[in-house]
């Protein structure tokens, strides 16, 4: 880069340029970055400076004479281009406009904490899948089973809580996974009880043999703290609040709040108090956004606009029953998960699976042959393509859409090129809009990770029995 260009026009204003706080340029014909201030130097801080404006865009033919701006993508801001005669031809200062820089600050350390967010993901999902592997090994009954229900419990609220921080998806359910009502309602019985002053009771009732229900450990024990401290607000002097949970075969319709609640298996979440209840006026009012009916000591609450929301987004439904004086039951029905008996896999059905973290793809390895599938791993794209090359027969295929030697979705394009039409399931830690547009082409299936492996298990069985 030249220190001085040869541009007689603003060879006066050059040294001033290095003085003011706006980032500028000066730009030859062919929109060659020829020299910038320091400003416009440390904007780019630890990014590589552009040697050419075609670098920040398409950037027009050298007759330009007049003055035009655009908005760069790249840059995260407007840039103003001012042609500037130079004899018989004409050059170009390029101001940038810095209202708009710390964007780059922003998402370089979004950036840095998403990639934080992808290593602790893979850690909790080798912590997951490795629970999944002995739970697969060990009944219901075996003592150590809800200590390992707790630990996949409190992993799974790692994620959400870890993509929540991260604005990682806008969904208020991140992702459904198979969750223990029993062991959410045991944390937060153990949670909410050192709260209560000794004039309140708190008593947790569960039936034996409690379903499982899917959707997101976080939002529901959030929602039922919420119940909580209601009814803990309610009492004004002695006290009692019963946490209780049943399984419930619906066949009579039932009118709930957010509408019907239809027939099948339900798990039935109550939270009942005897506090001062609520007049008959109200109930049809407590849902709304803002209402109340005082104010409350405790900040931490979601509000029962917000509980309703997290209740209609796990299909659920939610039944309020009060008079003054008599206390309050909230009760929240969730469709039952079934019963974990997935059909087990056919001894003569084969899955590739493609994942070059090995302890990741051993335990899938594992998790997949308990279910009687024969499995093969490989840990790039070129190992796959070889091993298919070499006649290996699958009935099915899940890749890594990041690999080491090229991408998933680079291998599944050459796979398919080869006129190989066995089922393709992509597993990726985030769905754009090319993942989905390839999907529809390509691949049969996604799969978000970490990977929730009951969820994969049925995509699987789904594609191939």
């Amino acid at each position: 880069m030249k220190e001085e260009p040869d541009i007689s026009v603003i060879e006066p204003l050059y040294k001033f340029f290095n003085f003011i706080s706006q980032p500028v340029a000066v730009a030859a014909q062919n929109g060659n970055i020829e020299w910038a201030n320091s400003q416009f130097l440390r904007f780019f801080k630890n990014q590589k400076r552009p040697a050419n404006l075609n670098e920040i865009t398409e950037f027009p033919s050298s007759g330009i004479t007049n003055p035009f701006s655009f908005f760069s993508e790249k840059l995260n801001s407007n840039v103003f281009v001012q042609p500037v005669s130079n004899k018989d031809s004409y050059d170009f200062i390029v101001i940038l406009d810095t209202k708009d820089s710390s964007r780059l600050e922003k998402d370089f350390l979004n950036q840095k904490l998403r990639g934080f967010a992808h290593d602790l993901n893979n850690i909790l999902s080798n912590i997951l899948n490795s629970i999944d592997v002995i739970k697969s090994r060990i009944s219901r009954e075996d003592e150590n089973y809800e200590l390992f229900e707790n630990i996949s419990n409190n992993s799974n609220r790692a994620i959400e809580i870890i993509s929540s921080l991260l604005n990682l998806d806008n969904d208020p359910i991140v992702q459904k996974r198979r969750i223990s009502i029993k062991t959410l309602l045991k944390d937060l019985h153990r949670a909410f009880a050192v709260t209560l002053p000794e004039k309140i009771e708190l008593e947790l009732k569960l039936e034996n043999n409690l379903k499982d229900v899917y959707g997101n450990y976080t939002n529901l024990y959030s929602s039922l703290l919420n119940l909580c401290v209601n009814a803990k607000e309610s009492i004004e002097d002695n006290g009692k609040i019963v946490l209780a949970a049943r399984n419930e075969n619906i066949d009579t319709e039932i009118n709930a709040v957010n509408g019907i609640v239809r027939k099948g298996n339900y798990v039935v979440i109550n939270v009942e108090d005897n506090g001062a209840g609520i007049p008959e006026e109200e109930l049809n009012k407590i849902f709304e956004i803002g209402f109340s009916t005082k104010i409350k000591n405790y900040e931490g609450g979601i509000g029962l606009s917000n509980v309703l929301e997290i209740v209609k987004g796990h299909n659920g439904f939610i039944t309020v029953e009060s008079k003054p004086g008599r206390g309050t039951k909230f009760s929240i029905y969730l469709p039952a998960a079934k019963d974990n008996d997935i059909e087990s896999g056919r001894k003569n059905k084969t899955l590739l699976i493609t994942e070059d973290e090995e302890a990741l793809a051993g335990l899938l390895s594992d998790l997949f042959g308990s279910y009687n599938y024969n499995v093969i791993t490989a840990s790039s794209g070129k190992e796959t393509l070889q091993k298919l090359e070499e006649g290996l027969h699958i009935d099915l295929l899940l890749i890594d859409k990041e690999l080491p030697d090229m991408s998933g979705i680079d291998c599944i394009k050459e796979i398919r090129n080869k006129n190989l039409s066995f089922p393709v399931v992509l597993a990726t830690g985030s769905i754009d809009d090319e993942d989905k547009a390839f999907g529809e082409k390509f691949a049969n299936g996604y799969l978000q990770k970490p990977y929730n492996f009951e969820k994969a298990l049925t995509v699987v069985k789904d594609l191939i029995g």
